[in-house]
């Protein structure tokens, strides 16, 4: 069974798997989360009444298994889900995030160097550990 992030709000309550998430970005008090749905669509994804650090810590109690652990803190204004990296970009302070296929978003806002040299590092082996 796959895992949700799940926020209630007075009007509604959201569940969204997180295969799905793509990133969430920081709007002040608030947050806006991008699921693949939303960056395809072009949408200005889902404003939800919650800090980046409320949605941190809710992910953290849901993340239990090695395929969810790609969902990340970056910084102070965002958490991303690592599958979706396309490439990072130190001297631009750029991160792209891509599924090779139907989107290509590039965040700019709120990356330090020290952020993206962090998940460059992360992201450095991952290409071999597959040997096929």
């Amino acid at each position: 069974m796959g895992k949700y992030l799940v926020i209630e709000t007075t009007a509604n309550l959201l569940r969204i798997p997180l295969e799905s998430l793509v990133y969430v970005r920081a709007e002040g008090n608030y947050s806006r989360i991008f699921t693949v749905l939303d960056v395809v669509k072009g949408s200005k994804g889902t404003l939800v009444t919650y800090k980046l650090g409320w949605i941190h810590n809710s992910l953290s109690d849901v993340i239990g298994d090695v395929a969810c652990k790609n969902i990340v803190r970056a910084g102070k204004s965002h958490i991303i889900n690592l599958d979706f990296v396309s490439e990072i970009n130190i001297s631009q302070q750029t991160l792209a995030l891509s599924d090779c296929d139907r989107f290509n978003v590039v965040l700019s806002d709120g990356l330090s160097r020290e952020v993206l040299k962090a998940l460059k590092s992360a992201l450095g082996n991952d290409g071999n550990d597959d040997n096929d």
